[in-house]
């Protein structure tokens, strides 16, 4: 069984509230050196996809391609962030997202799909500590009962 993982996010010139308000939450926190936030969606699909099931799982179901790019990545790229938090479910929790997700690319025809995860990506730019982004994991990004969260 191969796994994908697929990251969608905003285009360049498409507001990102939700990474605006994470901005503002931070610096609410005390720490005042953020600089920049952006943030995406992950979709980790387990199963066995040809290059076409995957084009039409983004443009077809994942991808509103108006205002957001999505692409298959194999590791997290920093870019020009200092750090790269993502949130993902625990395991046992139910992933609704990733449960309607599979559902859907179904629908489209494809059988071939196993699994479905969803979690969330935050690019973090700005002079932060590692005790500072792990404070920002643990009380503004994840919920540590029910996620787990990774730092790169």
């Amino acid at each position: 069984m191969d796994k994908y993982v697929i990251e969608v996010k905003n285009k360049q010139n498409v507001y990102n509230a939700k990474a605006q308000a994470i901005k503002h939450d931070i610096i609410d926190l005390g720490i005042k050196t953020i600089e920049e936030i952006d943030t995406s969606d992950l979709y980790i699909l387990y199963g066995y996809f040809t290059k076409k099931h995957l084009d039409m799982i983004l443009k077809e179901l994942l991808v509103d391609t108006v205002i957001q790019e999505g692409k298959i990545i194999n590791k997290p790229d920093k870019k020009n962030f200092k750090y790269i938090v993502d949130i993902f479910y625990k395991k046992g929790v139910t992933d609704s997202v990733g449960e309607s997700s599979f559902k859907a690319i179904r629908d489209i025809g494809i059988k071939t799909v196993r699994e479905v995860h969803t979690g969330f990506r935050y690019y973090i730019k700005g002079n932060i500590s590692k005790d500072n982004i792990i404070k920002i994991s643990e009380r503004l990004l994840a919920n540590t009962v029910i996620q787990n969260y990774y730092i790169y």
